[in-house]
């Protein structure tokens, strides 16, 4: 599967937490990509609440998700392919995901760059 944004996978590694992440952003030329974290904690009242997804608009989903900006990360594209994949986001969930980074307090402003670089947001 071509790593592209809207691709959905499961991080196995437990420093960073076992969660779904979405691909946002395009392979850069250092060969990354920029992510970010699904969570499915409780919300708390210090979390960001730019997005959030439910199962309307990603099946997977079984409840809320919060999509959590500050934790966004650029990985290795070689890591991200040695991941469990899921379904992809449709058009509309991704779109969704992609404003709220543009809308986001809490994202590394390095990050939205990558995004707008790449004509995403």
């Amino acid at each position: 599967m071509p790593l592209v944004p809207g691709v959905v996978f499961w991080h196995h590694e437990t420093a960073i937490g076992q969660h779904r992440w979405i691909v946002l952003s395009n392979a850069t030329p250092e060969d990354k990509v920029l992510v970010v974290v699904v969570t499915t904690y409780t919300h708390k009242s210090h979390q960001e609440t730019t997005c959030v997804l439910g199962s309307t608009d990603y099946s997977e989903l079984d409840h809320d998700s919060w999509i959590r900006y500050d934790r966004a990360r650029l990985f290795d594209v070689d890591f991200v392919n040695r991941q469990t994949m899921y379904k992809s986001l449709q058009a509309d969930a991704l779109t969704k995901v992609l404003l709220g980074a543009r809308d986001s307090v809490r994202i590394e402003m390095g990050h939205q760059q990558v995004l707008m670089d790449q004509g995403l947001i």
